[in-house]
C-alpha cells in the first residue's frame, strides 16, 4: 500500500506569504515605515474631530452613557464567548463557524491596522471618555484608528443578514429593504455611540465602517471555500493506492468514496478488508491535514502581528480570537465527519422546542467555562515546564507570578518583536496560556457540550 499526499497550491502559498511577511517586516522595519506615513495625518484628523465630539456631549445623560455602553458590549469578548456558542447550539451551526471565522478573521485585521498606525483616541480632557465597563476600560488603552466596534458591527451583521436572506430566496425586496435599513441604522447608531462615550474620533468610525464593508465582501466571496475546508478538507487531496502483493497481475476496480470525496482508492477486490480500514482511518487523515494546517497559520500569525508604538491590549484579543478560530476548526474536525446535516435540530422546530434550547443552555454555558478555566490551569503548568525543559526562555505578565520581570527587553508581549536574531530576549508565555484556554473553551463548544446534549437527550 502506497500513501500520498497532493496538496493544493494555495496552502503552502498562504504558509511562504506569511513566513516572508515576517522576514520583510522584521528585516525593513515595514511597521515603522508605514506608521510614520500614515500617524501625522490620521492624529491631526482626530484632533480636527474633537469639537464633533463635544457638540455630541452637549447631549449628556445617564440614559444614553448607560445605552451606549451597553450596545458597545455586543461586540466584546464576553459576548462573543456566550453568543456564538449559543448560535451553534441553536442548530445554525454553519453561521456559528462562519461568524467565529470572521470576527477572528475582522479582530486581527483591524487591531492590526491599530497598532501599525499607533494613532491616538480623542484627547480627554476635553472630551468625556465613558468607562462605564472594565471592558471598556482596557478598550481605551487601544489605539484608535480604526473603530473595531464598528468595523466588527458592519461585519458580524452584514452576514447575519446574508446568511438569512439568502436562507429565503422568495424573499421580498421590501424585506430586504427593511433589513438593509435596520443594519444601516445600528451601524451609525453604533458610530455615534463611540464617538458620544468618547472612545473614537469620526474619521476613526468612517475608517471601520469603510474596512468593515470591504473585509465582508472579501469574506463572502471565500466563506464557502473557508467552511467546505474546515469541515471536509475537500481542497486538500489525500490519495492511497494499495497494491497486491500477491496478484501483482490481477485486474483492479477503482473505488471512490461517496461519502468522503477527497479521497480515491484504487484496489484490487481480493482486498476489500484494506478498504474497509482505510475509510475507518480517513476521518482522522483529514482531521490531521486540515488541522495542523490551521496550527501552522495560527502559530506563525502570532509573529506577523505588528508591533504598536507602545504596548497596548490588541495582541491580547487578536491571541483569544486566534485560540477561539483553532479550537473551533480542530472541534469541527472531529464531530462534522461524524454528522448528518439532515439529523441537526435548528431552535423553533419540533425536534428543538424552547424548553429542550434553555436546558442546553443550562449545561452547555457553564461546561465551556469549566472548560475554559481548566485549559488555563493546565497550560500556566505545562507550557512553563515544556519551555524550560527545551531552555526557551520565558517570561509572564501576569499569568505565571513567579515569571515575572524575567525579561530584559520592553515588555511588548508580541512574539515578533521577541525573536530577533542573536537576541536572547524572553517569550512571553502568556501568549500560548490565552491561546489555549480559548481554544479549549471553542473546541468543547463543538465537541464536549454537544456530547453532553446526547448524554442527556437535549
Amino acid at each position: 500500500m502506497e500513501m500520498g499526499s497532493s496538496i493544493p497550491l494555495w496552502q503552502p502559498l498562504t504558509i511562504a506569504f506569511v513566513l516572508g511577511w515576517v522576514a520583510a517586516a522584521s528585516s525593513f522595519r515595514l511597521s515603522k515605515r508605514a506608521r510614520a506615513l500614515t500617524q501625522p495625518c490620521i492624529t491631526r484628523r482626530v484632533l480636527a474631530g474633537t469639537p464633533t465630539i463635544l457638540c455630541l456631549q452637549r447631549a449628556q445623560h445617564g440614559f444614553l452613557d448607560w445605552m451606549f455602553s451597553m450596545i458597545s458590549c455586543i461586540v466584546s469578548v464576553p459576548f462573543y464567548t456566550g453568543f456564538l456558542p449559543i448560535v451553534y447550539w441553536s442548530g445554525h451551526r454553519k453561521l456559528a463557524r462562519q461568524m467565529t471565522l470572521l470576527i477572528a478573521f475582522c479582530d486581527y485585521i483591524g487591531n492590526s491596522i491599530k497598532d501599525i498606525v499607533s494613532a491616538p483616541r480623542p484627547i480627554s480632557p476635553p472630551v468625556r471618555r465613558v468607562n462605564a465597563t472594565e471592558e471598556e476600560k482596557e478598550n481605551s488603552m487601544e489605539y484608535g484608528f480604526p473603530s473595531s466596534h464598528c468595523l466588527n458591527t458592519v461585519c458580524l451583521l452584514g452576514y447575519f443578514s446574508h446568511y438569512f436572506l439568502t436562507q429565503d430566496p422568495k424573499a421580498s425586496d421590501a424585506i430586504v429593504a427593511i433589513v438593509m435599513a435596520l443594519l444601516s441604522f445600528f451601524i451609525v447608531l453604533i458610530g455615534i455611540g463611540r464617538m458620544y462615550l468618547g472612545m473614537h474620533s469620526l474619521i476613526d468610525v468612517v475608517a471601520g465602517i469603510i474596512f468593515g464593508v470591504l473585509l465582508l465582501a472579501l469574506w463572502l466571496t471565500v466563506h464557502e471555500h473557508v467552511d467546505g475546508f474546515i469541515t471536509t478538507g475537500h481542497n486538500g487531496m489525500v490519495i492511497i493506492r494499495m497494491h497486491s502483493l500477491n496478484q501483482k497481475n490481477a485486474p483492479y476496480q477503482p473505488v471512490q468514496s461517496e461519502k468522503f470525496n477527497i479521497l480515491t482508492l484504487t484496489t484490487y477486490t481480493s482486498e476489500y478488508h484494506i478498504y474497509c480500514i482505510c475509510i475507518v482511518f480517513l476521518p482522522f487523515l483529514v482531521l490531521v491535514a486540515v488541522t495542523y494546517f490551521w496550527a501552522s497559520l495560527s502559530f506563525l500569525l502570532c509573529f506577523a502581528y505588528p508591533t504598536p508604538e507602545f504596548p497596548t491590549p490588541s495582541f491580547q484579543y487578536h491571541t483569544a480570537f486566534n485560540g477561539v478560530a483553532f479550537g473551533l476548526v480542530s472541534g469541527i474536525q472531529q464531530t462534522h465527519l461524524h454528522s448528518q446535516p439532515e439529523n441537526i435540530q435548528i431552535l423553533f422546530s419540533s425536534e428543538l422546542s424552547i424548553g429542550v434550547f434553555l436546558g442546553r443552555l443550562l449545561v452547555g454555558i457553564p461546561t465551556i467555562l469549566v472548560t475554559k478555566i481548566c485549559s488555563k490551569a493546565v497550560a500556566q503548568k505545562l507550557l512553563p515546564l515544556v519551555c524550560n525543559t527545551l531552555s526557551i526562555p520565558i517570561t509572564s505578565s501576569c499569568y505565571v507570578p513567579e515569571l515575572k520581570g524575567r525579561s530584559k527587553g520592553k515588555p511588548s508581549g508580541h512574539l515578533a518583536r521577541r525573536v530577533g536574531f542573536g537576541r536572547q530576549e524572553a517569550y512571553n508565555v502568556d501568549t500560548g496560556i490565552r491561546f489555549l484556554q480559548y481554544a479549549g473553551l471553542s473546541w468543547s463548544a463543538v465537541v464536549l457540550v454537544p456530547a453532553f446534549f446526547s448524554l442527556l437527550r437535549l
